[in-house]
């Protein structure tokens, strides 16, 4: 019958024996000639490590690090792509932007919208006596068909389209090839994608916040998903909210001149 092992020897012998494979394996390494890798990590002991600190995709800012958007995998655009064309960047919108600029007056006049909605339909239909005079009970019928869809318009306007924004930006993708940006989105009634070229355009705008998120517009000045008033154009093909903002645009810019200058050439 084998002696029992005390707790300390269940815990270092396995450590020692490792350590002893690991040396056995630094003299082999000098042996067959390695002798520079070897001083090379013993110099930097933490070398294996290094490369993933550094991989780790961040974006750094004044006001602190967070982690950038996952780039998508390739197979997304797979269907959209020509034949010899290459992807050379993928991004999504980040989740984490809910509020833009057009919120400021959006906010208050969906509040406003909902609460007399909820008002009207709660004293038109006889819910909550609040009207000095009640109606009778065909008013009541009638309030209560007429003010629901109001309710409901402004519950959307309060809360129900952030909702739909984050599931929206979840089945959103972005891409750029060498010539051209893609935008899929997967959607209820199936995909759809939308592609501009950068040889057409003759306006690439962008709008970048203070942390580096931001929107990039093809075509024409970035406009906000809430347009007031009537006669505005549609809104152009759009990178919202992506992460390094800044970066992905002079990379688009780039990418412009060098399709110009490529076509330039064909037709020359």
């Amino acid at each position: 019958m084998a002696p029992r092992q005390s707790r300390f020897a269940r815990r270092w012998i396995p450590k020692k024996q490792t350590l002893l494979r690991a040396i056995k394996q630094d003299h082999a390494e000098m042996d067959s000639g390695g002798g520079r890798r070897l001083q090379r990590r013993l110099r930097n002991p933490d070398r294996n490590r290094v490369p993933q600190a550094r991989n780790r995709n961040y974006n750094v800012t004044r006001k602190g690090r967070h982690p950038v958007t996952t780039p998508v995998p390739f197979d997304r655009f797979a269907a959209e792509l020509s034949a010899g064309e290459r992807i050379e960047w993928t991004g999504q919108p980040n989740p984490r932007v809910i509020f833009h600029p057009e919120d400021w007056g959006a906010i208050p006049f969906s509040l406003m919208w909902g609460g007399f909605a909820i008002f009207w339909l709660l004293g038109a239909s006889g819910l909550l006596d609040i009207w000095k005079h009640r109606p009778d009970r065909t008013f009541q019928y009638f309030g209560l068909i007429w003010g629901t869809p109001f309710v409901l318009v402004g519950q959307y306007l309060i809360w129900g389209r952030f909702a739909y924004a984050a599931w929206k930006k979840r089945r959103t993708y972005y891409a750029i090839t060498g010539n051209r940006a893609l935008i899929v989105q997967d959607g209820l009634r199936g995909r759809r994608s939308t592609s501009v070229r950068f040889s057409d355009l003759s306006l690439i705008d962008k709008r970048v916040r203070a942390d580096g998120i931001g929107t990039i517009s093809f075509g024409a000045p970035v406009t906000g998903q809430w347009q007031w008033g009537r006669g505005n154009p549609p809104r152009p093909p759009s990178f919202d909210d992506i992460d390094n903002a800044e970066s992905v645009y002079q990379q688009i810019l780039r990418l412009q001149e060098q399709s110009r200058k490529s076509s330039a050439f064909t037709n020359f």
